[in-house]
C-alpha cells in the first residue's frame, strides 16, 4: 500500500492506469490475502487480477505451493498465512489456478517462470513497451538528422584515412619535407567548402 502516493486518484484508478500501460501482467501469489477494498469486500490483489483480465492485458501467475507455505509458517509462524482471510483466498487461489499459472518452492522457481513465459508471449504477442510506441510523436526529423549525421561521420572517416594516407607518405618521401603541394593537398582534406587558403604559402584555391 505504500506505493500509492496521496492525491485525487483513488487506489483503484491508480491500479487501473498501471495495468492499462503494461504489456505483461504478472501476479505472485502467496498464503495471504492482502489488503481489502471496503467497498467490494475482495483484495485489491484481485481486483487487479480481474481487471488484467478484462482488459485483455497477457497474464500469468506464480502461486505458492503447500509445502512452500508451509515452510514459510515454520520460518515466520502464523503470520504468515492469512487467517482472516482464509476462505477469499482459497476462493481466489482457486480462480488463479484456472488460468496460466505454475507453482513455486523457492524463489529461484519464480524467476524461471518469470523468464519462460515472458519468452513464451514474445514469440506471440505484439508489446508495445513502457514507453508506448502509439505515443511517440513523428520520428521523421529525427531520423533524418541521423541520416545526416551519419552520412557526415562516413565522410569525415574517410577524410581521416586519407590524411594519415597522406602524412605516411611524405614521412617516408625523398623529397627532404613537405612542398606547397603537399600542404595545399592536407589543407584541401581538412578544410571545408569551396574556397580554401593558406595565406604564408601565397596560394588560393576557388
Amino acid at each position: 500500500m505504500e506505493l500509492f502516493a496521496a492525491g485525487d486518484e483513488s487506489q483503484m484508478e491508480t491500479i487501473r492506469r498501471w495495468i492499462d500501460q503494461s504489456d505483461v501482467y504478472m501476479l505472485i501469489l502467496g498464503g495471504r490475502y492482502g489488503s481489502v477494498d471496503q467497498t467490494t469486500s475482495l483484495s485489491y490483489t484481485e481486483l487487479e487480477f480481474d481487471f488484467a483480465a478484462s482488459q485483455g492485458i497477457p497474464s500469468f501467475s506464480v502461486v505458492a505451493t503447500e509445502d512452500a507455505i508451509d515452510a514459510k509458517v515454520k520460518e515466520l509462524g502464523r503470520e504468515a498465512i492469512d487467517s482472516e482471510y482464509g476462505k477469499e483466498l482459497k476462493l481466489f487461489r482457486e480462480k488463479v489456478l484456472s488460468r496460466i499459472s505454475s507453482f513455486f518452492d523457492d524463489p529461484k522457481d519464480i524467476k524461471l517462470a518469470v523468464h519462460e513465459t515472458l519468452a513464451d508471449f514474445s514469440t506471440r504477442k505484439k508489446f508495445i513497451g513502457w514507453v508506448r510506441g502509439d505515443e511517440v510523436k513523428d520520428q521523421e526529423p529525427l531520423l533524418d538528422e541521423i541520416t545526416q549525421l551519419s552520412k557526415r561521420n562516413a565522410t569525415l572517416t574517410t577524410k581521416v584515412a586519407q590524411l594519415e594516407k597522406k602524412l605516411q607518405a611524405i614521412k617516408y618521401s625523398d623529397k627532404g619535407g613537405w612542398t606547397d603541394e603537399d600542404f595545399k593537398e592536407i589543407f584541401s582534406l581538412l578544410l571545408p567548402g569551396p574556397a580554401r587558403t593558406l595565406g604564408n604559402l601565397g596560394w588560393r584555391d576557388k
